[in-house]
Formats: structure tokens, sequence, C-alpha cells
């Protein structure tokens, strides 16, 4: 897939807290969960020098997409390395040609909560894109690494269907226009309304809702 690219210069904020705020980073900004694809031609495009890119020193950082704290006492969020795969044909340049692959997580997402055994939807209020920053010629980066797939035992077992989730939300209204409340529709002289949307591969006669 596809994200944003932005260049910029960060000269404090949120990378300040890690002491490695002078670098030049590059910022992207993802809509949905997924691989992404970065391109030797997408950094030119925005206006990268690519001949100056060191591919082995090519890093990628993330917050985690964390929405942030309220309180102002509460620790402030930390930028951690993503491992990320990096395609330059062994030549030591990083060309046009060349690319990143990374997995990228939404903003708005499902998460394991390990406390309630069970998964919640996490809504960020303040945005719909998620944010990871790219820099380079700082020290090597962190790379992924290659895990053996193939089934430990002889009877593995093809799964052929699984549990899948769906969130439908909407923020279209915010009834004191203030503050984080928002609803996808304004309850009052009418309190049934009817929403359509299409599920897709669900295994007939096996789908519930709640």
């Amino acid at each position: 897939m596809r994200c944003f690219l932005i260049s910029v210069l960060l000269a404090g904020g949120l990378l300040a807290t890690m002491a490695i705020a002078q670098e030049p980073y590059l910022k992207l900004y993802l809509s949905e969960e997924g691989i992404y694809k970065v391109t030797g031609e997408d950094l030119t495009d925005a206006g990268i020098n690519i001949s100056t890119i060191q591919p082995h020193t090519l890093q990628l950082f993330s917050d985690g997409q964390r929405i942030l704290p309220y309180e102002t006492i509460a620790p402030e969020p930390q930028l951690q390395e993503v491992a990320i795969e990096v395609i330059d044909g062994g030549d030591g340049q990083f060309d046009s040609q060349d690319y990143i692959l990374f997995y990228g997580e939404a903003l708005n997402r499902f998460e394991w909560d390990a406390v309630q055994v069970a998964y919640s939807y996490i809504s960020n209020p303040y945005d719909s894109l998620s944010c990871y920053w790219l820099r380079w010629n700082v020290e090597p980066g962190k790379r992924i690494s290659v895990k053996n797939g193939s089934p430990v035992s002889g009877n593995a077992t093809l799964k052929e269907e699984f549990t899948d989730y769906l969130h439908l939300e909407k923020d279209a209204f915010n009834p004191f226009r203030s503050g984080l409340r928002w609803t996808w529709n304004l309850f009052g002289q009418q309190n049934l309304f009817n929403m359509d949307f299409e599920l897709n591969g669900v295994v007939e006669n096996n789908a519930e809702g709640t």
C-alpha cells in the first residue's frame, strides 16, 4: 500500500525526548493496517536526495499509535524503532527502484486486551491517520528477522475459517460542540436508524453480531 510522505526536520517535541531531534526525518502517514512499500522514487518525490542515503542506516520509528494521555503528569510517549525490510539490490546504494517494506498499524483498530481477555477497539478522537518517522545515516537500523513457518508436526490442521471483527462508526455530530463526545446520529425525535453495510467472505449461516 502507499502512504503519504512529508519531508521534515524536527527540532523538538516528541523526538526531543530521545535526544535525536536534529536529524532529518520523513513523516509517513498511514490510513489503514497493512504492509507498506516506500520506494526510492517516493523519497525523491518527497524532496530527499537518495544518493546520500546509506541503506543499512535506514530506520523507522513509531510511538505505538497510542492516544496522547489526558493527564499532564502522565509519562510522555516514547518512540520505538520498528523493524523494516530494505531491498537495495546488494550494491550498498539506495536507488529509485529500491524500496522499504514495513508493517503499519492503523490509528483506529482492534487490540488484544490481556486483562479482559478479549479484543477491544481503540478510537482516536484527534485524528484518523497513524504516523511513522523514517530517518537515515545515523546508525544501523533494525531489520525484520526471518522465521521458519513450517508446521512443527506432520498432522497440522489447515484452518478454512476464522473469527474476524468489523467496527462501524462515524464521528458525524458533536452534540455539545465541545469535548470528545461524538455520535454517528442524533437521537431525539427519532430513536431508530437503519444502517446498510457489506460483509465479505462470511461463512454461510455462521455469522453473528453484537
